[in-house]
């Protein structure tokens, strides 16, 4: 669908009504702080009564993502872990779940260690690590949950993580060389940047429009009707299934590049924006 730009504002070439509309957490319905504004509270809930199924889909673990999904009061489908783990909330049924291989996880790690980063080690409801740092600790404020501290991650975590996420605070050229190295060395991964300071590793059969697309026709949703809002390079692969793609202001260009529209950033409620002009406009 193509999109105009008028001035600063990004417009989009109106289509079908929005049926499901797929939100990232950090960096775009999250602000910087970690809270979800009321603005983008009540903008859910009237797209909510509006008849539309409004989905979190992010990075994060299942238990990082409760706060919002309360706040939201959303109790359905979540997709965690980049669409490796897509869970019913009110069942507690596991619908979708792609881990890394034993031999993936292993490659990486011995890869992450040449490079002397960290890295959290995801296993459904848990989350492991070697070293208790300053990107643990950030990480830890981030879940609200402690980790399970651990020698070694190969010998004594769970064999088939979920997700891998690589971190460095202060020293993004770091992130970067492993960024390269890891292109080259594992392509068969889904190796992904989810902020200027993280790196997403999981497997190639997870995505979350890999999740997206398999969640639209579960609910025989075309996906003219779907609708998703993100910040960052994990979150391409749903601009590419969802016939509205939508970035927020704070969005690196490129990511605002691959939109249909851009709205204001996390932290001026760009979610609320989307749902007001975009979607309960159309309803």
């Amino acid at each position: 669908m193509g999109a105009l730009r008028v001035g600063t504002e990004r417009i989009i070439r109106m289509g079908p009504r929005v049926n499901l509309l797929a939100i990232d957490l950090d960096g775009t319905l999250l602000r910087s702080d970690n809270s979800v504004s009321d603005a983008n509270v009540e903008a859910v809930a009237l797209a909510c009564q509006a008849g539309v199924e409004v989905l979190i889909v992010s990075a994060r673990p299942p238990f990082g993502m409760d706060e919002a999904s309360r706040r939201l009061g959303l109790d359905n489908i979540q997709v965690a872990y980049n669409g490796a783990y897509v869970v019913d909330r009110v069942s507690g049924k596991v619908l979708l779940h792609h881990p890394m291989t034993t031999e993936e996880a292993k490659e990486s790690i011995q890869l992450l260690r040449e490079h002397d980063l960290y890295v959290g080690y995801y296993c459904g409801m848990d989350w492991y690590v070697e070293l208790e740092c300053e990107e643990m600790r950030f990480e830890q404020r981030s879940l609200q949950r402690a980790p399970n501290v651990v020698t070694d991650l190969l010998a004594d975590a769970p064999p088939q993580p979920d997700k891998l996420i690589v971190i460095d605070l202060n020293r993004q050229d770091r992130l970067a060389a492993f960024y390269e190295a890891a292109h080259e060395t594992m392509p068969g991964l889904n190796i992904l940047y989810s902020s200027p300071g993280s790196i997403e590793i999981g497997s190639k059969d997870a995505s979350k429009g890999l999740a997206l697309a398999w969640i639209a026709e579960h609910l025989d949703i075309p996906r003219s009707e779907v609708m998703a809002i993100g910040d960052n390079f994990n979150d391409l692969s749903m601009f590419d299934v969802a016939g509205n793609a939508v970035a927020v202001g704070n969005a690196p260009e490129a990511v605002q590049a691959r939109a249909g529209l851009v709205v204001a950033s996390n932290d001026m409620d760009g979610v609320a924006e989307a749902i007001q002009r975009w979607v309960l406009s159309r309803t």
